[in-house]
């Protein structure tokens, strides 16, 4: 709703107020435009339960057949990193859970909500808008995921950091490597 009023409005402004020449229409539509973008999307998220609830979830019928489609695997990401999680996808999102049991550095209560963005450096537009924010506490990295090949790029990610060791809700903006897909699965390509 946030999003649609400004929008609503501004679109508005260009009927009323551009040049009737497309040039002028041209201008107005490039200034929203870097108004409103990028747009951020929902990417996924993830909660870190205890080990029995975790299991109640994973063992369900319901969750396994009917829910969404589900996977239990173990992420190997830059070097010396790693989860295992069950994975819930929807069709344009998905959700991550963990088991403080396999993943002992995880606590139990964590979540996150990883945000998305399109189109290709436009993570370099949300890095430069939360450090003009946040000032030094902004962190950009490149993630990589291992395959049978190696590591692969995988997305850049930026973030606040709080500097808050008692954090339990994490959040962040994420855009894939171009070539992520082309390189970690080479034979579907």
């Amino acid at each position: 709703m946030k999003l649609i009023i400004p929008c609503t409005f501004l679109c508005f402004s260009i009927w009323l107020t551009a040049e009737q020449k497309p040039e002028g229409i041209a201008k107005q539509l490039v200034f929203i435009d870097s108004m409103l973008s990028p747009a951020i999307y929902v990417n996924h998220v993830f909660v870190t339960l205890d080990n029995k609830t975790y299991n109640d979830i994973t063992r369900s019928g319901f969750m396994l057949k009917q829910f969404a489609p589900f996977e239990e695997r173990t992420t190997n990401s830059n070097p010396g990193e790693s989860w295992t999680g069950a994975y819930f996808y929807g069709e344009h999102t998905y959700f991550e859970l963990f088991n403080v049991a396999k993943n002992p550095d995880f606590k139990t209560g964590e979540s996150g909500i990883g945000f998305g963005v399109e189109r290709e450096g436009e993570i370099d537009i949300v890095y430069e808008r939360l450090k003009n924010t946040f000032s030094e506490n902004v962190t950009k990295r490149l993630r990589t995921r291992k395959n049978n090949k190696g590591d692969v790029p995988w997305f850049y990610s930026t973030a606040v950091d709080y500097k808050d060791k008692t954090q339990s809700l994490f959040t962040w903006v994420m855009e894939y490597h171009p070539n992520y897909l082309k390189n970690m699965f080479p034979d579907l390509t």
